[in-house]
């Protein structure tokens, strides 16, 4: 199976540098980032995310614009093209099975949810998990006739689309890739 794609003509033809200019055109056609080097930022970090496991750190993408300027286009374009990825709610065990199960892009919309109150242990192991030590979750989980302490791994790649500012410790964590309320029809 693999061999047999290593024998594929067009296999052979792709060249990195010809993944990175294909993902960056198709980016163009479907986001309108306001800045043209973040098509260039956001091609490579998608990249990354099928790499992110060799990095001692990864650094989340956080889509800030303002209402109806294509934040979600922007999630779903790195929904169908980040390493694994799931576009979930803000919550603990939606990252938990995201991340430990599949090894997988987190993404979340409406990331303005995390300014809500009782959010404080979500924020925590998103502020940690940039890094691959200290991006545990501990969960207790019942077993037959016990409780026992479950260590869940919460790194990899994220990426946030929200209208404001995200929290400040996750913020310090992000590059944030605006962008601009476009004319053209996506």
């Amino acid at each position: 199976a693999f061999t047999e794609l290593l024998k594929d003509p067009l296999y052979k033809s792709l060249s990195p540098y010809a993944v990175y200019e294909k993902i960056k055109e198709k980016l163009k056609r479907h986001v309108e980032l306001e800045n043209e080097a973040d098509y260039t930022l956001l091609s490579a970090w998608i990249i990354g995310t099928y790499f992110f496991p060799s990095f001692g750190a990864y650094p989340y993408i956080h889509i800030k614009a303002p209402k109806g300027s294509g934040k979600s286009q922007c999630l779903n374009f790195l929904y169908q093209t980040a390493f694994n990825a799931v576009k979930a709610r803000a919550s603990l065990p939606a990252l938990r099975d995201t991340v430990d199960a599949l090894r997988g892009t987190y993404l979340m919309d409406q990331a303005d949810a995390l300014h809500r109150p009782h959010m404080e242990d979500f924020l925590d192991v998103l502020t940690d998990s940039y890094k691959r030590e200290g991006g545990g979750v501990r969960k207790m989980v019942q077993t037959k006739n016990n409780w026992d302490i479950e260590e869940f791994d919460a790194y990899s790649p994220k990426g946030f689309a929200s209208i404001h500012q995200l929290p400040e410790d996750l913020r310090d964590r992000c590059i944030v890739v605006p962008l601009i309320r476009s004319g053209k029809n996506y």
